[in-house]
């Protein structure tokens, strides 16, 4: 498997996708928890050098996990997508930023952070809430310098109400994007208000017909996913789409995860408000040409609207899809680079 490929295995988030969490740094919290036990596959790269793992109390008692590296500079938080949690993270983050304060959070409900029962009707506000701790977390582990901010795909829509005075910058690659489903195609938004309602009906009037719906559905959702990671891994990456296929498996025999990629598909795409990025801070906006999940129209009107808010605007287009980012880091990273020297000189 390739190491570069392994980063970004961190920052997958698809619509059904990555994970990470975030909390904590230069000194260890009292409720930080235990490490998170690693996988003996052999295929699997070691754990990422550096780095220390603990968590703090979320909004509603959830325990958020994160993974910390101490350094100098400017502290980076890195907001993760969906699906592919947990050793993901810890896999990945080694090569991002070398040198500088990193903090990643595994969000509510990816492994190992916890899930509390108050989470089911509040994914998209328990989150908001969880990133907002992360990146005063994120701001003490780079001794109080402006925090920058990393989201991938559905991480971008969770980002909290923010003071601008506390971000360095705002990077959002492939980002979910406010009213996704007006770009779409006309069956693609009758399926996809097909699916709200259906998952409403069924979760408030017929909870028997739930369970096997949820995990019909959630099920459909995976193997679209395996489908776009087999289509999109370049040759000589197969021991990693092998890596990433298996962690779908493991997280989908989980019947609180299977009602978890739902709820946070129907959240990406009804959200109930606009997009939190800072005013007057400077935004990289990246995206895939082919995504097949963001709709361009959906990427462009994002575009549009931060340009009437952030300082500056910088919107890349690369070729491939959604996953492109998870199996050619480079391509991201060398974007990162630039971006991130531009801001700070």
């Amino acid at each position: 498997m390739r190491q570069s490929s392994a980063f970004f295995l961190s920052l997958l988030l698809a619509f059904p996708q990555a994970a990470a969490n975030a909390a904590g740094f230069v000194f260890r919290r009292p409720d930080a928890a235990s490490p998170v036990p690693s996988f003996t596959a052999s295929a699997r790269p070691a754990p990422a050098e550096g780095f220390e793992e603990g968590s703090f109390t979320g909004a509603d008692g959830a325990q958020i996990r994160y993974l910390f590296r101490r350094g100098t500079g400017p502290a980076v938080l890195v907001v993760h997508g969906t699906i592919l949690a947990g050793e993901a993270q810890k896999q990945g983050v080694g090569g991002f930023f070398p040198g500088r304060p990193v903090l990643a959070m595994y969000r509510r409900g990816y492994s190992p952070s916890g899930l509390t029962p108050g989470d089911s009707s509040q994914i998209g506000p328990a989150n908001v809430a969880d990133i907002d701790k992360a990146v005063s977390l994120a701001q003490e582990l780079g001794g109080g310098e402006k925090v920058g901010i990393l989201a991938f795909s559905l991480g971008a829509m969770l980002l909290p109400p923010t003071d601008p005075n506390k971000i360095l910058w705002v990077a959002l690659i492939n980002p979910a994007a406010p009213d996704m489903v007006s770009y779409m195609t006309p069956d693609k938004q009758t399926l996809s208000w097909g699916l709200k309602n259906t998952y409403a009906l069924s979760r408030y009037w017929y909870p028997s017909y739930k369970d096997a719906w949820t995990r019909t559905t959630s099920r459909t959702l995976a193997d679209d996913l395996i489908d776009r990671i087999r289509k999109q891994q370049p040759a000589g990456d197969e021991a990693f789409a092998d890596l990433l296929v298996e962690r779908i498996h493991s997280r989908m025999e989980r019947k609180d995860f299977q009602e978890l990629i739902i709820q946070e598909r129907l959240w990406a795409l009804f959200p109930q408000a606009d997009m939190n990025i800072p005013k007057g801070v400077p935004v990289l906006i990246a995206a895939s040409r082919s995504d097949g999940l963001i709709p361009s129209g959906a990427h462009d009107a994002l575009v549009g609207r931060l340009g009437l808010s952030a300082s500056w605007v910088k919107d890349v287009r690369w070729p491939g899809g959604h996953l492109t980012p998870m199996f050619d880091p480079d391509l991201v990273l060398r974007e990162l680079d630039l971006f991130d020297r531009k801001v700070r000189n």
